[in-house]
């Protein structure tokens, strides 16, 4: 299992005896809700050229909340800012472009702890219909439990927190390599706990401690 972990972290970071040096991107977290993802968006593209996911650009499609923000997030980061954004954002080591829209990637150096935790997330711009799937088959192998209604991880009530919570529940169940999230290239590796942002608890795998709030539902 050690040798697997180590194995699969190789293939993404280069490292040193003393450094770790690994390409990071910028994504949205998967569990924002639907107000503070377009407050995130619209903060970045005070600062950056957020042309691209206008109408008739190549990120525009699709032209859904995450993707959005993740793009304008990204494009801030790239800047040489922090991807913190108070919780909302997630370093990744995996490339979140897809068709024309490319998204930057920097190399920098990262610590040994973050290059060992690693959580898989949806892509931004993942289909909702083969996150679905994934929330299908990720749940057929594992525990859903959280997700369903009640449970720790239900809210924000949105398919990409739900595909998020179960897709990394697979990952952390079967080996934590990058076959175990590529979900037919939906699948995506952070090295930031996406737990933070809502205080859930986590070791190395999304737990989720119940919280209070209003339904939201993205379109």
């Amino acid at each position: 299992m050690v040798i697997v972990l180590l194995l699969s972290v190789l293939r993404h970071i280069h490292i040193s005896p003393l450094k770790a040096f690994a390409q990071t991107w910028c994504v949205a977290n998967p569990s924002l809700g639907y107000d503070t993802s377009e407050n995130v968006e619209s903060y970045a593209c005070n600062y950056v050229d957020c042309s691209s996911i206008h109408s008739g650009d190549p990120c525009s499609v699709p032209s859904n909340l995450f993707s959005r923000a993740s793009f304008a997030m990204n494009a801030y980061y790239q800047q040489g800012h922090d991807c913190t954004f108070g919780g909302s954002g997630l370093k990744s080591i995996t490339d979140p472009s897809y068709g024309n829209c490319k998204f930057v990637g920097s190399e920098e150096m990262i610590s040994a702890p973050a290059a060992l935790s690693k959580w898989c997330i949806a892509k931004p711009a993942a289909p909702y219909s083969l996150l679905q799937i994934n929330i299908d088959f990720a749940c057929s192998k594992v525990d859903c439990s959280v997700i369903q209604t009640g449970g720790e991880c239900q809210l924000p009530d949105t398919i990409m927190n739900h595909a998020s919570v179960a897709m990394n529940l697979y990952y952390q169940s079967f080996g934590r390599t990058d076959l175990s999230c590529h979900f037919k290239s939906t699948g995506m590796i952070v090295i930031d706990d996406p737990s933070k942002y809502n205080r859930y608890l986590v070791v190395l795998e999304l737990v989720c401690t119940k919280e209070k709030g209003r339904k939201e539902v993205l379109v």
